[in-house]
């Protein structure tokens, strides 16, 4: 038990890559098949649910899911996902602005 924040890890076996993969979730940006070849002991992919329903919903491939899920909790979180930049109107940066291109 962690005593400083109160909380137990709970032990997670709700699947495996072998199962992410059987469901389709790898490809060669995000290869699982090395996971299993290190014998990586791990419970599989988080979130695997929510990506399966945007390839079903959208009929999109598995790295297209990522990425709408990603730029999803950008948008959550106030975040450009364009630029990675928080959208707060009281965020300061310093220097030339990402999105400005420079003209000669």
């Amino acid at each position: 038990m962690n005593r400083l924040l109160g909380y137990h890890l709970l032990p997670t076996t709700l699947g495996s890559f072998e199962d992410d993969i059987d469901d389709g979730l790898t490809s060669s940006q995000f290869d699982l098949e090395a996971n299993l070849a290190q014998d990586d002991q791990r419970a599989g992919l988080k979130d695997k649910e929510e990506i399966l329903k945007i390839m079903r919903k959208q009929k999109v491939s598995f790295d297209q899911a990522r990425l709408i899920r990603q730029e999803r909790i950008l948008k959550k979180n106030n975040i450009d996902p364009a630029t990675g930049l928080p959208l707060d109107p009281k965020f300061v940066t310093f220097g030339p602005s990402p999105s400005s291109s420079s003209s000669s």
